[in-house]
């Protein structure tokens, strides 16, 4: 049936290998996140969110070089992430990653 996608929610779990690299320069941080979808099942509107290593309270504002991307089976992606020192609390920033299927 067009346009109806509720098969969405059917799809099998997906658990994303993520791993953040962080480099803090000039009152910034720059936060470089490499997602690895080694499942047979793409990973659907993936969005990145930075909480507080901590707290795990959500970090804004920052800027993301993508977001609500979604990953092919294989397929590897990089994003890009960067935020003002000022904006973690004193907090490291940490990358969390959701989506419609991810575990």
């Amino acid at each position: 049936q067009e346009e109806n996608y509720q098969d969405i929610a059917n799809l099998p779990k997906v658990k994303l290998n993520v791993s953040t690299k962080s480099i803090q320069k000039d009152g910034k941080w720059i936060l470089t996140t490499t997602l690895n979808n080694n499942t047979g099942t793409p990973a659907l509107m993936v969005q990145l969110k930075v909480v507080g290593d901590k707290d795990k309270k959500r970090i804004l504002p920052v800027i993301l070089s993508d977001s609500f991307i979604s990953i092919m089976p294989g397929e590897k992606r990089i994003i890009q992430i960067e935020l003002k020192n000022e904006d973690t609390r004193r907090d490291k920033p940490v990358v969390v990653a959701e989506g419609v299927n991810i575990d």
